[in-house]
């Protein structure tokens, strides 16, 4: 195979590898609040600021629901400041939430998907 042809098949690979980023809302519709929590812990705030940006309001809304209320009003009073950001930064900080989320699926501390039936 030639170079130019490998070009030609090497981004239709990485499709399947990188996250799509209007999935976001997807990934974090579908976590519940231990979950939710479990994300706060290890996503930066600053990250998490320029991530939603621009988001829809139920997706701010999941996160708010899950910090306290100081926290909260403290984080939407930081994002009402922040100010334009470029497209290019906010996928980038979405990105870096998705592979959070997708770390956290595999070290078994969250569970992404379909909900599974429990006995109590």
């Amino acid at each position: 195979m030639q170079i130019k042809e490998a070009l030609k098949i090497l981004p239709s690979l990485f499709e399947d590898f990188v996250p799509n980023i209007q999935q976001l809302d997807l990934y974090i519709i579908k976590l519940d609040k231990n979950a939710m929590r479990e994300l706060l812990k290890e996503t930066d705030k600053n990250n998490l600021m320029i991530a939603l940006k621009g988001a829809t309001d139920e997706l701010k809304q999941k996160f708010l629901e899950n910090m306290s209320q100081r926290a909260s009003e403290a984080f939407l009073e930081e994002l009402q400041y922040l100010g334009p950001v470029k497209v290019k930064d906010v996928e980038a900080a979405q990105r870096r939430i998705i592979e959070i989320i997708q770390k956290l699926a595999e070290e078994g501390k969250i569970s992404i998907g379909a909900e599974e039936e429990v006995i109590e």
